[in-house]
């Protein structure tokens, strides 16, 4: 757990169980600022009882209250919701209904000629091996696809470093296969908001923890609107270096939970 994870942990449990007017984090912060800094030697311990003993009462206090969130987090059901909702991939939105967001209020381009969107099936020309190359480092395929499903082309976004593999049926249902570096987006890409009723569910693949999770934000003129839409489905999980996620459009009688996972757990 990071100084960001742990700031917002300790703002969130202080919200919950103290009351918003009281903040944690600077008593904490203090504390573990002074227990990383230089000893004091026996002698200047000596000469500086009164800040010594200062410094002893601060950090027992900050480290009760450290004490105090981990039981929080360990034995309350705020605490294991907040818990997993740092280590998880899906996160909680406050509600079901955003405001509006800034990128909506921008115009979009009138060029006649737009730039290629990387997270577009139809700009996506590459094959998995030019990729590989633009990315610099190995992109994993599944080695089993659902039958009717084939490969339609790739992308490489640079300025996320997200790999992007799309398959395609001839009744329009689209698979998409993102890959990027994990840990080198703060939060990553492929970590996000889902809404306050979305159903996170948890999943095995490889022995890696991942997390499943049906519906979709549809935009509105006055902000993002959570959907549980069945024709959208999406799969996040961690494998060595790298976070992935798949994401199914299409009906959903030809694809579920079990499936998508099989495919996951196949990537070489």
């Amino acid at each position: 757990m990071n100084k960001q994870q742990l700031h917002q942990v300790t703002e969130r449990l202080a919200n919950d169980f103290v009351g918003p007017e009281i903040d944690l984090w600077p008593a904490l912060q203090k504390s573990l600022s002074a227990s990383n800094g230089p000893q004091l030697k026996r002698e200047d311990s000596m000469k500086q009882p009164i800040h010594f003993n200062k410094v002893l009462r601060t950090s027992a206090i900050s480290l009760g209250i450290l004490a105090a969130l981990v039981c929080l987090m360990l034995f309350t059901p705020q605490g294991k919701v907040l818990a997993q909702e740092i280590a998880g991939f899906f996160h909680h939105a406050p509600s079901d209904t955003l405001p509006q967001q800034t990128w909506q209020m921008t115009p979009l381009p009138t060029d006649e000629t737009p730039t290629p969107d990387p997270a577009s099936i139809l700009d996506a020309t590459a094959s998995v091996s030019e990729v590989t190359v633009q990315a610099g480092f190995t992109v994993y395929q599944p080695a089993s696809m659902p039958e009717g499903f084939t490969f339609s082309g790739a992308s490489f976004d640079p300025a996320s470093s997200i790999t992007r593999l799309f398959y395609q049926t001839p009744d329009s249902n689209a698979l998409v296969l993102k890959q990027e570096p994990a840990g080198q987006n703060e939060p990553c890409d492929l970590c996000g908001e889902v809404g306050a009723s979305a159903a996170i569910e948890e999943v095995t693949i490889n022995g890696a923890a991942g997390e499943y999770v049906i519906g979709v934000w549809k935009l509105t003129d006055n902000g993002p609107v959570w959907d549980s839409d069945p024709y959208l489905q999406t799969l996040r999980w961690q494998q060595g270096d790298f976070a992935f996620e798949l994401l199914y459009m299409g009906m959903p009688d030809f694809m579920d939970k079990d499936l998508m996972v099989s495919i996951a757990s196949s990537l070489q």
